[in-house]
């Protein structure tokens, strides 16, 4: 029973977060290098890469409102 208990615990924070992952592009498809992603009023936020990837953990609570500031 400990363990399942101890595995329970270990894992649970795992199971409260979704990852959203994405491309940050211009209009026309132009990748943009180094934007900061963040979730409202949270503390989540990522960079994204020079190809404009970028994948964020987020708590898994309905909609989530993402900013983008370069």
């Amino acid at each position: 029973m400990k363990i399942l208990v101890l595995i329970v615990l270990f894992f649970f924070p795992y199971l409260s977060h979704a990852q959203i992952t994405g491309k940050v592009t211009t209009k026309d498809g132009t990748p943009i290098s180094y934007v900061n992603v963040s979730v409202e009023n949270t503390f989540f936020s990522t960079i994204a890469n020079e190809n404009g990837l970028f994948d964020l953990d987020v708590p898994k609570k309905g909609n989530t409102s993402l900013f983008f500031n370069n």
